[in-house]
């Protein structure tokens, strides 16, 4: 369900004492994740990733929202702009089916994998001549 999305149970709220019983309205409110945020029916995680380990393109997990374990190994240098989508593995997609909470194969949104590349905040000098170096070689190449 989206983030406002409201559900109304007539006849269903409190009772106050020689009343009727009143209904019950709920108003959803989506709450901030630590790993993941949403957008629309996507889910969008980011993976932090060493510049070294983005440069290797060495292997790594992360798990979906539903616990799924993914093992990656890039076939590229991983750049921040770089993304990866897995279709089908995002947030359920609410349908008015009454039988739709005992489908186990829901239609889902996609489950998109971004990359958040951690730079060394602090190289030694002779380091920091050799990495410009290889890269004034690449940007020649290119």
């Amino acid at each position: 369900m989206q983030n406002g999305t409201k559900l109304f149970f007539p006849g269903e709220g409190a009772r106050p004492e020689n009343k009727l019983q009143g209904d019950l309205n709920i108003t959803l409110k989506q709450a901030e994740h630590e790993v993941y945020r949403r957008e629309g029916n996507n889910l969008i995680y980011r993976h932090k990733i060493s510049l070294l380990n983005a440069l290797q393109t060495a292997p790594f997990e992360f798990k979906t929202l539903d616990g799924e374990l993914f093992c990656i190994t890039p076939d590229e240098i991983v750049s921040p702009s770089t993304l990866k989508v897995f279709k089908g593995k995002g947030m359920p997609i609410l349908n008015d089916d009454p039988l739709s909470p005992l489908i186990a194969n829901k239609v889902r949104g996609d489950f998109i994998l971004k990359f958040e590349v951690i730079f060394p905040t602090d190289l030694q000098a002779h380091s920091k001549d050799d990495l410009c170096a290889v890269l004034d070689e690449v940007a020649e190449e290119e």
